[in-house]
Order: C-alpha cells, then structure tokens, then sequence
C-alpha cells in the first residue's frame, strides 16, 4: 500500500509537470503565432467576409477552391504551409553564405539585412559591408513549381524576400534550395530586395491595399507600409467580389430555398458564369495581364477600386504593344525604361511572359468575335488544379466547339494523323512560346503557324517546336504545300540545320529557355527522337543565364544515362563547364536512333561537324534579355 501511494505520487506529480509542459508548449505557441500576426498583413473585411464564410453553402464549390494552387499562392508561415527543409544548412551565393533553421513552429533565417540594403540602395558606395541578422519567416508564396519566403522590415507589416527560394518537385526532380535570382530569367543582380507589399500583394491577396505612405523616419526610399488584405491567396472573393451582402441576404434558411426556386438572378454576388464573355475575362484579366492602374498613387494608397462583373476600364488598363495598339499614357514609363516593351513582348506584338494569358487572348480573333473567353476552356472549380481545364473540353472540342467544320473530318484540316499531337489544335495554334517559372507556357495568342512571322519576330514556331530535328526550310515547304502560305526567304543555316539546334546556339536566352523545355517536352520527343540533342544541350550548361541552365540540366536528366546526372546549375563555373565538356566529348560516339543528318550536324558515317557548331554557337545573340515575368 506504501509504495502504492508512493508510485500514485509520481505519477500525479509527473502528470502535473507534463501538464505543465503543454500549457508552456500552448503559451509558446499562441504568443509565436501573435507575433507572425502583427506582420503578416492585417486583414480588414469591409464588404468582404473571407472564404470561410462560403463553406457551409457552396461545400463542392469550396472543396475544389481548396485543393487549387489559387488558394495556396500566399500563406502565413507554419508547418502546415512551408514545404523546404529548414534543417540548420547553409546555402551558399556570390554574397555570402547563408541559413535556415526550425524552432519549433518558427523557421528563420540568416541573411543580410534586407532594410539596410534598402537604406543603401542608391548609394553609389556603401558605407560598410551589410550587417548579417536573423529573421523569421512570416509569410510565403507559391506551392505549386516555388516558394518564396517573406521576412518582416523596419516598418509595419513590410514584407521583403529572402534571397533564397525553394524549388519543389514538380518537374518530376527532388526539391532543391536556389538563389532568387537563378530562377529569373535576367543578368544576375546581387544587390535587389524584393518588397512584397507593392507588387506581389496586386494579385497574391483578396483586396490588397498596399497603404504605402511617406515617413521621413523611415530610411531610403522613405516609405511606409501598413498593407492590408481581406484574405490571404487568391480565394472566392477574387472572383465573386465582396460577399457580405451576399451572405446576409441568404442566413435564414427560407430565404436560401426561395432564391433557389427563383429563376430571377441574385444580384447580391457576381457568378463569372453568367457573364458574357468580356466581362468575365475580365476577372482573370484583373491579375492575367500586363496592365498599370489609372490612378496609380491610389491604388498605393488603399487597394484597386476594380470589382468583379465590371470591365477592367477605366479602372485598369491593359498594356498593348504598339503594333495593336498606341497607348500615349505609357510614353513616360517606356521613356524611362527603353526596353519595355521587349521584356514583355516578342517583337511582332505577341506576349512573352507567363501569367499575362490575358494580354493574348484579347489580341485574338475568337475574343474579338465577343463569344469566347477564359471560361470557354477553363473551369475553377470542375477542373483540375494544375491548368484548371474544363474537364467536359478536351485539347480540340475547345477550338471545335466554335469551329464545327474541322471537327468531323480533323486531319484534313491538321494534314496529321487524328490521334496525333501533330492534329490537337492547341499544338499549333497555341504553342509553348510564353515564359515563366523554368518552363514553357502556351500562348493564348490564338493564331496559326506563319513562318515569316517567326523568322522575324525570332519567335519559334509551332511546327519546329515538335520537329525539332527538321529545318526551318523544312516546315516553310509544307505550310506553302499544305496553307499556301508564300515562301520565305531563308538563310544558308535556316535551311540546313535544324530548328532546335539553331535557336539552343544561336536563340537570345529566351528563345535558349524555350527550346531547352521543348527537347524534355513529351510530344516533341515522340516526334524529333532528340537522342542526338546532348552535345547540344550541354552548350547551355555554362550558359550566362542560371534559369537557362536550369532548364537544360532538367531536360538532359530525362535523356537515357542522363538521369543521375550530377550537375547544379548555381554550381561554380569550373564545375559546370567540366561537365559540359564531358557531354560534348561523347558526340559521335555512337549511333543515333534518328540516323546520321546534316542538319543534325553529322555526316553519313555519323561524325560530328564540331566546326559549324563551334561557328553558330559564335553567333548567338548576347543582347541583354529580361523578362518580367
């Protein structure tokens, strides 16, 4: 009994402890995540009443908004939300060597004091070297191919990058830690913060208001910012508009049925579904375009006034290129940056970057007809997450539910098998040629494969993005035999050598980027067989541009004997191009399954003709390319 009383004892004074311990785990914990909540931006409804309040009436429509990449695009940061390893490792950059660490529900960094280099931006000597700190991460960005990593300022809810960001495993490859700056396709800078209150904030929240302000106690570019949202991620009201009417109106239960029976519409909500076509573009166009606010320092001050169901004018306005359209407000900004426009659009008009669909489609002639838009092909909440395509709408039925005439009789009009990649409307029509997170994106330009236009604007075209073992020359014979198009004046290499070689060695580094994703890219591989693109791949190992080599590196790990290759793309340079030259060594070494081509730089016996590829590789443009993707 003694020791009964002993033992009862312990273990009440274990369990009194242990109780102890998770009430200072649960203080720990609501104090952590007070604290991530004075800095996150602070969440001001008026009108607005989150997507939460959604739910217990629209449970499918939530269901499907939950599991979207949409919802995901900004959180807090948590262990629920933060995908990298945040183990004690340093990564490692031309600016020091830097690190991540958990503690417990925390994940913080050191870095470089991201509000010194601010304070110092504009100065043409620094003072000392930037002071080391660390941070915590309060807030992230992206799930889907990134994430990016947010870390408090001098000021109130100010959000700045770390310069570090993680690659997930999207692209079939283990995650990885990179520098910011290799995924962006530009000249390294070393010296940028990336502010997320004035430009993220635009498209990543429900009702961002940046409220920026002047402070003269703030240092460098002596700004203030209090930003605030309705919700964090891109959620039900970013489509819907503000809902507390909506949601007033429909809590008593009658009321819900009654308005079920009624066939008159509830003006209380906007349903993108029930608008024509322009309108309900318009509110992907809100965040899908190239675009600037016509009252810009409003828009600083408290949020865009654009609601959904409205057109994007006057309130916003869409950037076009000169060749569609002179836009005379725009003259101050490309007065100041000359090369505006080419960091967004290739020469001819056609939009280059990804996550500007928007800039495409109102350039086409099915938008332009008033009938089609965004919700012709996509549905956000019955398709899948990744592209969010109307399940209902294969790669044809959506050019031929307008286009009826090819429907029924598909490869007279495709000159293509039917099953073919080479008769799914979307491969011609709207090819990869748009750029943006280490990838190729389809244009929602909608137009037909033009040679001429391509040779000119330096654009690849769609058929070259398959064949890509065929010559320019090649496809300019069979649009002439096929379309009728009019021959086009060619260069000895446009006629000699194929399109994918040519543009991997002689492309600007965004038409490199491109072409490097269409060798690994499932269809072309079908057709061009690129078991000879190797030698050619590796040139852009120690390409100038880390998202080029990243992309090249992701491609080559798909080739047979690749798959293991051990090469890092921020690696330093006597490594990268130690491989690069051991790629090229092997070329000839074997036998090709596509045979021995002189356009694929080999002659019949299969031996490379390292002299022209050497002379092409001289004559790759080098002219600066930035894309603001």
């Amino acid at each position: 009994m003694r020791w009964r009383g002993v033992a009862g004892g312990l273990v009440g004074a274990a369990l009194l402890v242990l109780a102890g311990v998770s009430l200072a785990h649960t203080a720990r914990r609501t104090d952590s995540r007070k604290a991530l909540a004075r800095v996150i931006p602070e969440q001001q409804r008026d009108g607005y009443v989150g997507s939460g309040a959604c739910r217990a009436c629209h449970p499918s429509d939530y269901t499907s908004w939950y599991h979207s990449y949409h919802r995901t695009m900004t959180q807090p940061a948590t262990p629920q939300t933060v995908l990298a390893p945040f183990d004690g490792r340093e990564l490692h950059d031309r600016t020091g060597s830097y690190r991540v660490q958990r503690r417990g529900e925390e994940y913080w960094v050191y870095t470089r004091d991201p509000t010194w280099l601010l304070e110092h931006m504009d100065d043409e000597q620094w003072p000392s070297e930037p002071p080391w700190v660390w941070r915590r991460v309060v807030m992230i960005t992206g799930k889907h191919h990134m994430q990016v990593y947010w870390l408090p300022g001098k000021t109130p809810r100010s959000l700045h990058a770390f310069p570090f960001s993680y690659l997930t495993d999207a692209y079939g490859q283990p995650g990885q830690w990179v520098p910011n700056e290799s995924t962006l396709l530009r000249p390294p800078i070393d010296d940028g913060v990336y502010t997320w209150n004035d430009v993220c904030i635009k498209c990543h929240a429900v009702a961002g208001a940046p409220r920026i302000s002047e402070d003269p106690q703030v240092g460098g570019d002596n700004t203030r910012a209090d930003t605030a949202v309705a919700e964090l991620g891109i959620a039900c009201e970013s489509c819907h508009g503000p809902g507390a009417q909506h949601v007033a109106r429909q809590q008593h239960p009658g009321t819900r049925y009654a308005t079920h029976l009624q066939e008159s519409e509830d003006t209380s909500i906007v349903q993108p579904g029930e608008l024509d076509a322009l309108r309900s573009s318009a509110i992907c166009g809100q965040c899908h375009a190239i675009s600037r606010f016509a009252d810009e320092q409003g828009w600083l001050g408290e949020g865009s006034t654009y609601r959904p169901g409205e057109l994007l004018e006057p309130t916003i306005r869409v950037v076009r290129h000169p060749v569609h359209e002179i836009q005379p407000w725009l003259d101050a900004e490309v007065a100041e940056d000359p090369d505006f426009f080419a960091k967004r659009f290739w020469p001819d008009g056609e939009v280059r970057i990804s996550g500007r669909e928007y800039n495409g489609l109102i350039e086409s002639p099915c938008y332009q007809g008033g009938e089609f838009g965004c919700l012709s092909c996509h549905s956000m909440h019955r398709g899948a997450p990744n592209d969010q395509l109307d399940p209902e709408i294969d790669a044809d039925t959506s050019c031929t539910q307008c286009h009826r005439e090819f429907g029924d009789n598909l490869s007279e009009h495709t000159h293509h098998v039917p099953a073919s990649e080479g008769s799914r409307c979307v491969n011609c029509h709207m090819p990869h040629t748009t750029y943006g997170l280490l990838k190729a994106i389809r244009s929602h330009e909608i137009s037909s494969p033009d040679l001429s236009a391509s040779i000119t604007s330096g654009r690849p075209n769609a058929c070259n993005l398959c064949h890509l073992d065929q010559t320019q020359a090649w496809t300019g014979h069979w649009l002439t035999t096929w379309f009728g198009q009019d021959e086009v004046g060619l260069e000895p290499d446009e006629r000699e050598v194929a399109a994918g070689i040519l543009w991997l060695l002689r492309g600007d580094a965004g038409v490199r980027a491109l072409v490097a994703w269409h060798f690994g890219w499932g269809p072309a591989v079908a057709v061009a067989q690129p078991s000879w693109a190797p030698p050619f791949l590796s040139a852009l190992l120690i390409d100038e541009y880390a998202a080029v080599r990243h992309i090249a590196s992701r491609t080559l790990a798909t080739f047979p004997g690749y798959q293991h290759l051990d090469f890092r793309p921020v690696s330093d340079e006597q490594a990268r191009r130690q491989t690069s030259v051991e790629i090229f060594s092997n070329w000839g070494s074997s036998p090709q399954s596509t045979g021995c081509r002189p356009e694929l730089l080999t002659d019949a016996s299969c031996q490379p003709d390292r002299a022209r590829y050497q002379e092409l590789l001289r004559q790759r443009s080098n002219y600066p390319v930035i894309l603001e993707e």
